[in-house]
This record gives structure tokens, sequence and C-alpha cells, in this order.
């Protein structure tokens, strides 16, 4: 309530059990200002949720709110591009 957010409270985003479906993220690890030049990142995998009409966007790029954007490689799996 009021004119300003509360930045100390979690945010959630809330998804109905109903159309919530299992999603994973890879997104790539922050590689050391010295590492060598052919060097490949690392994943992280990150486990959540998201709607049946963000799925069927395979192959394109998305904005998942209060995440960042991503693209869709399959409807179970997407890769974080940035915030």
């Amino acid at each position: 309530d009021g004119e300003e957010m509360d930045r100390s409270v979690a945010i959630v985003q809330w998804l109905p059990t109903s159309h919530a479906r299992p999603f994973t993220v890879l997104k790539p690890e922050v590689l050391a200002e010295d590492a060598p030049e052919d060097a490949v990142p690392g994943l992280t995998e990150i486990q959540g949720l998201a709607e049946p009409a963000a799925l069927l966007e395979t192959g394109r790029v998305v904005q998942f709110e209060r995440f960042g954007f991503g693209r869709i490689e399959t409807p179970d799996l997407g890769i974080w591009l940035h915030s």
C-alpha cells in the first residue's frame, strides 16, 4: 500500500497451478577476467514454472517477468540471455 515499493520484501510472481508448467533455464556463468580466450562458461540450471503460452514460442526470445530475457529451445528448456 502506498506510492513507493518496499525493496526489503521479496517480489513473488504468481502463476495459477492450472497454468504452471515445469521449465528449466540454463544460465551461463560469468568467466573470470583472466580466463583463457577459448574458455567456455559453465551453465547453471534454474528450475521454475512457465505459462503454457510461453512454451509455444520455441525458437523465439521471450521476456520472463522479473527474471530476464531468454530463448525458448524446447517446451521445457530455455537459455537465459540477459536481464
